[in-house]
């Protein structure tokens, strides 16, 4: 058997107080772009305007909202602000 092949059974004697020690401080960046990824398709899925969120605006406001002309009601900046 030749001395130069590798020893299956050797062990890395690297340490965290090895200045050859890099770590996986990248690991999170990694897991949260994965995260990020995963989740960003479902939030992009969403309307702009949920359909009875000017309901509850108007309600907020005060303002005496008529569910038949739904479609047809804006409130304006200075109702909202």
């Amino acid at each position: 058997m030749p001395e130069n092949t590798h020893n299956l059974r050797c062990r890395i004697t690297l340490q965290q107080d090895d200045p050859r020690w890099v770590g996986a401080w990248w690991v999170g960046y990694v897991a949260l772009m994965v995260a990020t990824l995963l989740i960003a398709p479902a939030i992009l899925g969403y309307p702009p305007h949920l359909p009875t969120s000017l309901y509850f605006l108007a309600c907020l406001l005060g303002i005496k909202y008529n569910t038949s002309q739904q479609s047809s009601i804006s409130l304006s900046d200075e109702q909202i602000s």
